[in-house]
């Protein structure tokens, strides 16, 4: 989807999300299992990456994770190195909850009206999971997210989105889980409507 195709909402409130959101809804009040959000600088202490950046060659390694990330799609993007990055810091994320209380994020989507928009660069499935719970109790503001995210996925065919890994109940087409890493030179904006 292009950034052209997104209908903004006029007179509506746009907020813009960075990955501090996600660490400071999980300051106060924990992920539901206690699981630590984790930043580009300590994804790969946090996610358990050790053993894997062991086996990266020498001539590839950065300390900086993008630029590692960077290094190895450029080597070869469907490495083995690459594709068990790109898994566990999938299942890292999709196994992320907030906790059973409201959170920052419920509160910032109580707050504005349905014509509001959320855009967010994170990957985690909090925006989304407070979206849900509150869309249940009438919360219906539009939420995007800008670089991927686990818990919503796309169909291109239908230009649809819906839970990542589903299949639409309209029509019966499956939504595609959204990839999270890009090498640096290569980011891309994906916009995801719900």
């Amino acid at each position: 989807m292009n950034i052209k195709d997104v209908a903004f909402p006029v007179g509506g409130h746009v907020v813009i999300l960075g990955v501090g959101a996600s660490i400071a809804a999980t300051i106060r009040d924990k992920e539901l299992y206690g699981c630590e959000l984790p930043s580009m600088n300590n994804l790969p202490k946090v996610i358990f990456m050790n053993d894997l950046l062991q086996r990266v060659p020498e001539e590839l390694y950065a300390d900086n994770f993008e630029q590692l990330y960077s290094n190895l799609h450029a080597a070869n993007q469907n490495g083995p190195i690459l594709v068990e990055m790109n898994n566990r810091i999938y299942e890292y994320f999709s196994s992320l909850y907030l906790p059973n209380k409201p959170t920052i994020y419920d509160y910032m989507i109580m707050a504005l009206r349905p014509k509001g928009l959320i855009a967010s660069f994170n990957w985690d499935p909090f925006l989304h999971q407070a979206w849900w719970r509150n869309y249940l109790h009438g919360a219906s503001l539009q939420i995007c997210f800008l670089h991927g995210n686990v818990a919503v996925g796309y169909n291109e065919e239908y230009n649809m989105s819906g839970p990542a890994g589903s299949h639409s109940k309209r029509n019966g087409c499956y939504f595609v889980p959204t990839p999270l890493l890009f090498p640096t030179g290569a980011k891309i904006i994906i916009l995801i409507l719900t």
